[in-house]
């Protein structure tokens, strides 16, 4: 059984290996007190990010909201900002991340006349019918919206596609 205070499982034969290989300079880093779980944050930050890094103050951070849901809730990645409620992702420069243009599942930009596959079975909803993978769909549509392809499947008829579940075909 652990002694209190240590985590089920922890070996104190790692925990003070761990130790010797704190630097001896962390003590600017984990501040006056130097005890032990901030000298091993200080520690993580040196061996895992590559040295200590000065963070600014997330509070007072201003991002832009959400173009998508106008979530508050946004923070940003390298040069990407994300929405954790919606899962948009865009960039500052230009707010949204094509900017009008529809592209399809691996990146390709989509014009109108286009010829795309499906890349997953797609259930329609209100029906049984499923549009299976490998479909091929000649002469598409862009339009605004969810669902940015109007086209006519064969065998089913006229329909709305995203363009995240497409491919397009190069001829």
């Amino acid at each position: 059984m652990e002694p209190p205070g240590t985590a089920p499982g922890s070996d104190p034969l790692i925990t003070s290996a761990f130790m010797s290989i704190v630097p001896k300079d962390t003590q600017d880093i984990c501040g006056p007190q130097g005890d032990l779980k901030s000298q091993l944050h200080a520690t993580l930050i040196l061996l895992f990010m590559g040295g200590p890094r000065v963070y600014s103050d997330p509070m007072t951070d201003s991002l832009p909201p959400c173009p998508e849901c106008s979530s508050e809730f946004t923070y940003e990645v390298d040069s990407l900002f994300n929405c954790p409620e919606c899962g948009h992702e865009w960039t500052a420069a230009g707010g949204e991340e094509g900017g009008g243009e529809i592209r399809d599942s691996v990146g390709n930009l989509l014009a109108d006349g286009d010829t795309v596959t499906v890349i997953k079975d797609l259930k329609l909803k209100g029906s049984s019918t499923v549009v299976k993978v490998g479909t091929k769909v000649r002469g598409i549509r862009l339009v605004p919206g969810d669902h940015d392809i109007d086209c006519k499947v064969p065998g089913i008829g006229q329909i709305g596609l995203k363009s995240q579940f497409v491919k397009k075909v190069t001829e």
